[in-house]
């Protein structure tokens, strides 16, 4: 008996609620946002390799494109990374590379269509001319290595034995079983 009366008790309470808050609606206040305007700050700088020369200032890169021809397009240079000159003078120092010097560059910047100029922000990589690197002689190579190689080639034609080695082999040695 008592557990029916609890039972009851239990669902007046909840008809009584129910029905209360059924009569008053209830407004949750919503919290207003400033109208201020934000920007958000894309990441524009992208990777590009080209070749700088500093005596014009000059960065040029090769544009890859699909399906259209490659383009070269040449842009003056603004360093904001401050590496550019301890590149060059590290160049000069150890390999005598001199202001006409082309150097392979991977830098990370902007391009400013507009004025033409690339905003170098961080320099990734760099290469030094490999003439530089091994000097005038090594890097083009000389007439004495070429020289060498084709006299060996004609001492090891004229002492192979004809017999052994035909230009025409044929399958007779297959057949005499």
């Amino acid at each position: 008996m008592k557990k029916i009366f609890v039972i009851i008790m239990l669902f007046a309470i909840c008809v009584i609620g129910i029905s209360a808050t059924k009569d008053q609606q209830f407004k949750i206040p919503k919290a207003k946002t400033a109208k201020t305007k934000t920007k958000k700050l894309k990441t524009t700088d992208k990777n590009y390799e080209g070749e700088y020369l500093r005596a014009t200032n000059t960065f040029v890169y090769t544009k890859d494109n699909l399906v259209f021809p490659n383009k070269i397009i040449s842009y003056t240079v603004k360093d904001e990374s401050g590496l550019l000159d301890g590149i060059y003078n590290f160049a000069a120092e150890k390999y005598g590379v001199t202001e006409a010097d082309l150097i392979g560059l991977n830098v990370s910047g902007t391009i400013s269509k507009k004025d033409k100029v690339i905003t170098i922000k961080k320099i990734t990589n760099y290469q030094i001319p490999k003439d530089k690197i091994l000097g005038e002689e090594e890097a083009f190579g000389t007439d004495d290595y070429e020289s060498t190689t084709n006299d060996n080639a004609t001492d090891e034609t004229e002492g192979t034995d004809s017999n052994i080695f035909q230009a025409n082999p044929s399958n007779d040695g297959l057949l005499q079983n």
